[in-house]
This record gives C-alpha cells, structure tokens and sequence, in this order.
C-alpha cells in the first residue's frame, strides 16, 4: 500500500489511476508507471483461537518511541518472516529478533505495566 500511494503521490496533478486483477495478481497503473503485486494465497490464520479472550494487564507505551524501536529492530529481522518479538517487563519492553544471517538486535522502551479486569492496550 505504502508503494502505491507513493507512486499516486508521484503522478503528476490529476492522474488517473488504473487498477485490475487476474487470479494471483494486482495490477495498478499510474500513468507510464505499472506495479504488480501477487495476492496471498491460502487461509488467514484463525487469531481468535490463539489470542486469550480474558486480558489482565494494560501497558502504557510511548507510540513514536515503540515505533522506532521496532523499525531499527526489524532491520535485523530474518527476510523471510520478517518477524520480531516482544517480551514485556516491570517498567519495560523488549524488542528483539536475531536471524543467521543478519544477527540481532534488541531494544527497550520504557511502559507502565497494569492489572486490570478484561482490558489490554498496547
């Protein structure tokens, strides 16, 4: 999404945007410009199974701080998952992720972390 509004931004006052689609693919045109996207395939992951549906605590967290912690952490995040890891503490978050190719990296921010009766935020 973050390419296509960047080459909506490029265009040159009104242009005009096409977008179509095949089976696997997306295809958006911004004047001479075309960008091709393959869809995902598969099920979505059922999250609703996997997240509990009572929460107890409540973190309090700087947004643009846990922001940048986790852009300079996903550097370092392996290509293919890209994924990274929180790990929450007294008084801090953990960001960290390691990979064989790229090694690791970690970062703390500071939270306040809260009990409470069925509410989580982030």
């Amino acid at each position: 999404m973050s390419e296509i509004l960047k080459l909506s931004q490029d265009g040159e006052g009104e242009a005009k945007a096409v977008i179509s689609g095949d089976d696997n693919h997306l295809f958006f045109q911004f004047g001479e410009r075309l960008l091709i996207t393959r869809k995902l395939t598969g099920n979505f992951p059922d999250y609703e199974r996997v997240l509990p549906k009572d929460h107890t605590q409540v973190v309090t967290l700087q947004r643009d701080e846990i922001k940048s912690a986790v852009e300079r952490v996903s550097q370092f995040a392996d290509e293919r998952s890209r994924a990274i890891r929180v790990q929450f503490g007294p008084g801090e978050v953990k960001v960290f992720t390691s990979s064989v190719e790229t090694g690791e990296s970690e970062e703390s921010c500071s939270g306040d972390l809260h009990w409470t009766g069925n509410r989580y935020w982030l």
